[in-house]
């Protein structure tokens, strides 16, 4: 009887794959919001102050989000270009990133989906200005 099954098995496996389906690859489209988003994120130390700027895209352009550690909040949009701009201004930056431990509570914090800078403010390097640079940029949205 179990050599009767076997051979049962032996002739339906060529049947079965004769008819079974190819197997394809399915491609998921991603629907425009759903991709990810790259957000520039921006922590100004000054002491016992605290400030946060988040900067990402949105459909017609970019938004930049305000915050601090005394409760203060706010959102502006800019426009594609200027989010554009900003974006080019925070991935030109070049230079050795500063150590925490001696910016003495003063620093600039940078951080993308790629990279994480530090500048001290008042720092002479050319990282640590051109990060003032781009704060300064930020700052004036609000």
């Amino acid at each position: 009887m179990s050599d009767l099954k076997l051979m049962f098995l032996y002739l339906l496996i060529p049947v079965h794959i004769a008819f079974a389906n190819p197997s394809t690859v399915e491609r998921t489209n991603r629907k425009p919001n759903q991709i990810e988003r790259s957000t520039i994120r921006i922590r100004v130390v000054y002491g016992e102050r605290t400030t946060f700027f988040v900067v990402y895209k949105v459909k017609n352009g970019g938004k930049v989000e305000f915050s601090n550690n005394l409760g203060a909040r706010e959102t502006k949009e800019i426009s594609a270009g200027d989010h554009d701009y900003l974006k080019l201004k925070v991935s030109s930056l070049s230079g050795t990133n500063n150590e925490k431990r001696f910016c003495l509570r003063n620093f600039i914090e940078v951080k993308t989906d790629a990279r994480e800078l530090v500048g001290c403010i008042g720092a002479t390097n050319k990282l640590a200005k051109g990060i003032q640079h781009v704060t300064n940029l930020i700052s004036t949205i609000f």
